[in-house]
């Protein structure tokens, strides 16, 4: 029953705003053309809902209070020949407003719901022993960063990060103290990337950064912070413990390149960091590996 409404829901999305507010504006003209054209017993009222609705959840609250005022005053004169002749101007006042009234708090219904979705879908992408995002995030962000690739040309940065010799704390400490400790190594991680990164925990103390709007001196330059900051974190624990980063700059993208494809890459990039004695950052773009 969502599914249809959800799809609608993330097509309309991809249009720019005013695209969308313009699109609204003009189905409820459109409606209300058709309303006044049909005959007086054909009530319309209910479809001006959806135009609400998707404006409430795709554009803003303040574009869904104005497409529903536009619904009230179309909707209401549609409605007029619908009024019995003996009706009082009270009566058609009390109508009136109540049928605005019905449309506004739709829109404060919509605004709540859609802020309700948008925690629940946060909060079911975070992992909850690091705070990191977690992998379905992960896979949202890629696909988010590979689409935009292919429109519009804009290289992005993807890292694979692994604790090196993470195994000592869990031996030392116990596995409470290793969740702890994870949760310490996202906060470094995060400290050294940009606001515009997204952390991911991809399994066990294993993360995966993906990095927009980079090339390839910001992807060093940021994973170089991002590394000396998981040392300087696990330092007063165990000097040991460091950190591995494998990347590689999304700067070309044959037909075959998918999601899991580049993390594939990544992560030879970080086999490639562990051989060479862990505790550094390997990274590469994708043009330069395609040919090399």
């Amino acid at each position: 029953m969502f599914k249809p409404l959800r799809h609608l829901i993330q097509s309309f999305e991809r249009l720019p705003y005013a695209v969308r507010l313009l699109a609204l504006v003009l189905g409820v003209v459109v409606l209300g053309v058709v309303d006044l054209a049909l005959p007086p017993y054909v009530i319309l009222s209910g479809f001006y809902y959806l135009p609400i609705f998707l404006a409430a959840f795709t554009c803003s609250r303040q574009a869904a209070y104005l497409v529903a005022l536009l619904a009230w005053a179309i909707n209401a004169v549609a409605l007029e020949p619908n009024y019995p002749e003996h009706a009082s101007a009270l009566e058609h006042l009390v109508s009136t407003l109540s049928l605005g009234l019905s449309f506004l708090a739709f829109v404060a219904v919509s605004d709540w719901t859609r802020q309700l979705v948008s925690q629940l879908i946060e909060e079911n992408m975070f992992d909850f022993t690091s705070g990191a995002y977690n992998q379905r995030a992960l896979e949202r962000a890629l696909r988010r960063e590979t689409a935009r690739f292919r429109h519009s040309q804009v290289a992005f940065g993807l890292a694979v990060l692994d604790i090196d010799h993470f195994a000592r704390l869990n031996f030392q400490y116990g596995q409470r103290f290793g969740d702890i400790a994870l949760s310490d190594i996202a906060r470094a991680i995060q400290r050294g990337l940009r606001d515009i990164d997204v952390l991911t925990r991809l399994r066990d103390n294993r993360f995966v950064m993906v990095l927009p709007h980079a090339d390839l001196a910001v992807l060093d330059s940021v994973l170089a912070r991002v590394r000396a900051q998981v040392v300087q974190a696990m330092a007063i624990h165990d000097p040991q413990v460091t950190a591995s980063i494998g990347a590689v700059l999304v700067d070309q993208l044959d037909d075959g390149d998918d999601e899991p494809t580049l993390l594939r890459l990544a992560e030879d990039r970080l086999a490639q960091a562990k051989r060479q004695g862990k505790n550094c950052c390997v990274s590469l773009s994708l043009r330069a590996l395609r040919h090399a």
